[in-house]
């Protein structure tokens, strides 16, 4: 958060001082667009966690100052939502081929974030009634909050439907070699980082309203790199043990952990495709987990008011 406080500082002070410059720019935009997480133990897991598209949207507001008529830079503050979405479509149980139960569960990982933008905007003269538009550069986002949600889980004595929160911290878990198990690093990570930097580029039109306003039409493509913290690795080893996030614990409430244990054998739950960590389906202790990207392609309306004194 304190990286979060010093980039608004930034912004303000910048705002201060540039408001009695010429060239001065505000802006509003808003852009619905599909998004989705890229991560190669994902895709590995196949029909267990197929990867779907899903609804985002970012908005906000731009304060940027005219260093030509061409060339401009802006910053801001906004709001920013991606939803990483999957489906179970593995038809028949492994074990049996009986019908799979969660056939069609949808499995969601949404994450809001407050954006910090750092653009370079390009476009042409500004005194035609249309022209071209792009601006390009990194941002900065700040978690508020992350939610796993997993309809394969309903039922489960731990799981609340609401979710489970992708902020918290997990304990950490390793391979041991020696009894080809799991073992515990004696420590906690969070799920998701707090801080995910990234870039974002846009490319259109912009349309002359007056000498003071215009409207942007562009499409947008960004994408943010790895927002998953070390607890990634483990959380699948923390559904069912562990932490248990899930299921009952067998040693302070017996009763209830078997009638979970009961679920999980009959519905052949696949703990192992929530975050997975591993691409061998062999080695279902290992604790290796690629980055991750978020992505997100959308369409993006704007308006931008320049304030030019003479």
């Amino acid at each position: 958060m304190q990286n979060l406080f010093l980039l608004i500082s930034i912004f303000f002070c910048t705002y201060t001082l540039s408001y009695a410059q010429e060239g001065l720019k505000l802006g509003l935009h808003f852009t619905p667009g599909l998004s989705m997480a890229l991560n190669n133990e994902d895709m590995d897991k196949g029909s267990s966690l197929d990867l779907q598209t899903a609804f985002a949207y970012n908005t906000g507001f731009l304060i940027g100052y005219g260093i030509t008529e061409i060339f401009s830079v802006s910053t801001g503050v906004g709001y920013q939502q991606h939803t990483a979405s999957f489906v179970h479509n593995r038809a028949t149980l492994p074990t049996n081929k009986l019908k799979d139960p969660n056939l069609g569960a949808p499995i969601t990982r949404q994450a809001n974030y407050v954006r910090v933008p750092l653009l370079l905007e390009i476009s042409t003269d500004p005194n035609r009634a249309a022209g071209f538009f792009a601006r390009l550069g990194p941002h900065f986002d700040f978690l508020t909050t992350a939610i796993y949600k997993d309809e394969r889980l309903n039922g489960f004595s731990q799981y609340d439907k609401g979710g489970i929160d992708l902020r918290q911290k997990i304990t950490l878990y390793q391979k041991n070699e020696a009894t080809n198990g799991i073992i515990s690093l004696g420590r906690q990570e969070k799920i998701y980082r707090d801080f995910v930097p990234g870039i974002t580029a846009e490319v259109g039109a912009q349309i002359r309203i007056n000498d003071y306003l215009k409207m942007t039409l562009l499409l947008h493509v960004e994408g943010s790199s790895n927002p998953e913290g070390e607890g990634a690795a483990s959380f699948a080893h923390n559904l069912n043990r562990g932490d248990y996030l899930v299921t009952a614990n067998p040693i302070t409430s017996p009763s209830q952990a078997t009638v979970d244990a009961n679920k999980s054998t009959l519905e052949e739950t696949p703990f192992d495709a929530v975050f997975p960590n591993y691409t061998d389906e062999a080695d279902k202790n290992a604790t290796f987990r690629s980055p991750t990207w978020n992505v997100m392609a959308g369409f993006q309306i704007g308006i931008i008011y320049t304030y030019s004194p003479e």
